[in-house]
């Protein structure tokens, strides 16, 4: 297996070979494309790793209580299970970063195929103008010298801006390379950027799990559908309008809720919604609901970042959801269960 510093040393190599040279694209993307490869068979074998040590700890741990069992064999299975213990640290923090430089090489392959610089450099330009970003700061954190991006967006330069320059300005100004790229923001007004910064921090809340999305019913009877179907009717536009799904969520250090609704019209021949869109709307603990977008309303980015939400919302209301007391619970658990087996190995 080959140190993930050398596949971070090789992509950057790549990647400024063919910022320096152009024309090498195509050489510089099928050789990322074969460490991609490789490295998404590692990922693979991480995972195998994992799931091999996770099993042989449940098979060992189950021995240790079994009573027929002499005390001097599960000293020896004690000190096993603190072997794959130590063993699973090492895979997870591996695995940890093959993904990091997977997605090192998303960013670059998937970019690729569609990018229109000159879109780019606008909408940067704009997001700066928006956010008050300074792009000298967006520089330096790329590490290219300061007025990189007015040299590259003369119409006698040909050169393209690097992948890690596009990520940092992506990071900085609070979105994804895809929006930097695809979106247009010279379109977006402040009030929708500032939308768009609220739904990336539900998106990301979401994914580290600080969130926990529940499926509600729509039953008329629910009153939390009632009140949104009630709400004045520019919002929820005409009579064949139909909530497909509802999703809630509480803010965290609030009793103020987050409502994700995916909606349908223009039923078809079975009677099912043809056309789908997401509302969003927030309550607060009057139970006062107040509409804050529709994903056919709110501009191109936010629309898209609403059904990103919603997908999400629906893949965590049927996943396991385990709270923080009840993780500080069981950390407590696992940390003493941890100390005993490792006493129980020294002695």
């Amino acid at each position: 297996m080959r140190n993930i510093d050398r596949y971070e040393m090789e992509i950057n190599h790549l990647l400024d070979e063919l910022e320096d040279n152009p024309s090498s694209r195509k050489k510089v993307t099928e050789k990322l494309t074969a460490i991609r490869f490789e490295v998404e068979s590692q990922i693979k074998e991480s995972d195998l790793n994992l799931t091999l040590a996770s099993r042989d700890i449940k098979q060992y741990s189950n021995q240790i209580n079994d009573e027929n069992i002499p005390d001097k064999d599960k000293v020896d299975l004690q000190k096993k299970i603190a072997f794959l213990q130590d063993d699973s640290a090492v895979w997870q923090h591996k695995l940890c970063e093959l993904k990091h430089v997977k997605g090192m090489l998303d960013e670059y392959l998937e970019v690729k195929n569609y990018f229109d610089k000159y879109k780019c450099y606008q909408n940067i330009r704009e997001l700066i103008r928006i956010k008050g970003v300074k792009l000298g700061q967006i520089e330096n954190d790329a590490g290219v010298r300061i007025g990189y991006l007015s040299r590259l967006d003369k119409p006698d330069n040909d050169s393209e801006p690097g992948i890690l320059f596009l990520i940092s300005a992506a990071n900085l100004l609070g979105v994804t390379v895809d929006e930097l790229i695809n979106g247009d923001m010279q379109k977006m007004t402040k009030n929708e950027a500032y939308l768009c910064d609220f739904l990336r921090d539900l998106i990301s809340d979401t994914d580290e799990g600080i969130i926990h999305w529940e499926k509600q019913n729509i039953s008329k009877k629910n009153p939390v559908y009632t009140a949104i179907m009630n709400y004045p009717p520019q919002f929820n536009e005409g009579s064949d309008v139909s909530v497909l799904n509802h999703y809630a969520a509480c803010i965290p250090e609030s009793k103020n809720y987050v409502h994700v609704l995916k909606c349908g019209s223009d039923k078809g021949e079975q009677g099912v919604p043809e056309n789908t869109f997401i509302e969003v709307y927030i309550s607060d603990e009057t139970g006062k609901f107040n509409a804050i977008g529709s994903s056919v309303k709110s501009g191109v980015t936010a629309g898209e970042l609403m059904r990103v939400l919603c997908n999400k919302a629906d893949r965590d209301s049927e996943s396991v959801y385990i709270d923080i007391p009840t993780r500080e619970i069981i950390d407590t658990y696992r940390k003493k269960r941890g100390s005993a087996v490792k006493e129980g190995g020294e002695g």
